[in-house]
């Protein structure tokens, strides 16, 4: 995986296999010190200690027909060439937390990615699952969530092109209001206007 976007995709889906209907991304960026802080939490089934512990084994993996599970492997090392570090907090029951933090700064820090692209795939693949997007860089925020698509809409059918249209513009609007590319919303490549 090249991107940033992609780990958080892989991640998410992980949750929807382990039966969470409730996905909460958040990203957190300072600029100095140059930290990103990419955070993933479901209420799916989570994970006892032993599976905890193995999860970043690239030989291990608990999808059915699968030997090896890399996911997990490749976003720690991808917070590790920069520095940062993957923390997994999980309890079987309870869901699943990770905590990915890197260095923007580093010369290894892989690019965002289109989040708009990757929480839109989210959503049409998963439609009953309510996704939660909090952006924080430099004290602004904003954040996204399916839950008010539906109230606002009356309707979960999230691939009317009017939802769709209307989805894209208000992550654009989000992260614009943080001064931020919407196709690649990493703080080391600020908006130019």
């Amino acid at each position: 995986m090249t991107e940033l976007s992609m780990h958080i995709l892989d991640v998410a889906e992980n949750g929807i296999r382990a039966g969470a209907d409730r996905i909460t991304v958040s990203i957190e960026e300072t600029a100095s010190p140059p930290v990103l802080c990419i955070c993933i939490n479901d209420n799916g089934k989570g994970m006892d200690p032993e599976h905890v512990e193995k999860a970043l084994d690239p030989f291990f993996t608990t999808k059915a027909g699968k030997k090896v599970g890399l996911g997990l492997n490749l976003l720690a090392q991808s917070a590790r060439r920069t520095g940062g570090t993957l923390n997994i907090m999980s309890e079987s029951g309870s869901g699943t937390e990770l905590r990915a933090v890197y260095d923007p700064s580093h010369p290894d820090m892989q690019p965002m990615g289109n989040m708009i692209d990757t929480l839109i795939m989210l959503m049409l693949s998963s439609p009953g699952v309510t996704f939660i997007y909090n952006h924080k860089f430099d004290g602004k925020s904003f954040e996204w969530t399916t839950a008010q698509l539906k109230e606002h809409f009356q309707d979960d059918n999230f691939s009317r092109p009017d939802i769709l249209i209307y989805t894209r513009h208000k992550l654009e609007t989000g992260f614009h209001s943080l001064g931020l590319n919407p196709a690649n919303p990493l703080s080391v490549r600020p908006l130019v206007e």
